[in-house]
């Protein structure tokens, strides 16, 4: 009888020890409200953070896609041996490579496709919307002038240029451009496009 009665204290304990457990795995209403109040905090903490993450990471992205079209522009005029243009077209926000030959003269475009990288086509690199093109600014002889767009020779040289993009935030990145290396370097904010010592 001992034996059962030690038996049952110890079902009795059992169960009561699993009635804390319960008991304890269980949060209160005030507990779960001081928690969602402290993730409420640290999101309004992080958000912006975050955001600004988000339109830096739009911003480097465009920059590299347009260092990949001027590079590959400079490929496109070596190879065929003809001059390219990149120009930003507004209507479509986008950045336009063309062979210089289709270039729009006096209202009129002038087509020769012979060479052309398909029959009409012409490579191109829509922006998004947080990112603007500020300005294009090419160099000749130590004055600087704003253009609509970019003449790379047949030989795929260009003059000295910086591309300027802009994000929402007022953030900018400034592409350098150099002549002959067809080397691109990127720089945090504005450049001032009469710094020459940028393009050695």
């Amino acid at each position: 009888m001992l034996m059962s009665t030690i038996g049952n204290w110890n079902r009795v304990e059992g169960c009561s020890r699993h009635g804390r457990a319960v008991a304890a795995a269980g949060f209160t209403l005030l507990e779960l409200l001081v928690v969602m109040v402290l993730l409420a905090l640290l999101g309004s903490m992080a958000a912006p953070r975050l955001q600004a993450f988000i339109q830096g990471d739009v911003l480097r992205g465009v920059a590299r896609q347009s260092i990949a079209l001027v590079q590959q522009a400079g490929q496109l005029a070596r190879q065929q041996q003809r001059p390219y243009l990149l120009g930003y077209e507004k209507g479509r926000h986008a950045l336009v490579l063309k062979p210089a030959d289709t270039a729009v003269i006096g209202g009129a475009a002038r087509q020769d496709n012979s060479h052309d990288v398909g029959p009409g086509r012409s490579h191109s690199l829509r922006l998004p919307a947080a990112v603007q093109l500020t300005a294009i600014s090419v160099q000749h002889s130590g004055q600087s002038s704003t253009t609509a767009s970019l003449y790379l020779s047949s030989q795929g040289y260009v003059a000295p240029t910086l591309i300027i993009l802009e994000a929402e935030d007022r953030r900018r990145l400034s592409l350098v451009v150099s002549p002959f290396l067809g080397k691109i370097k990127v720089v945090e904010g504005y450049v001032d496009p009469t710094t020459t010592a940028l393009f050695r």
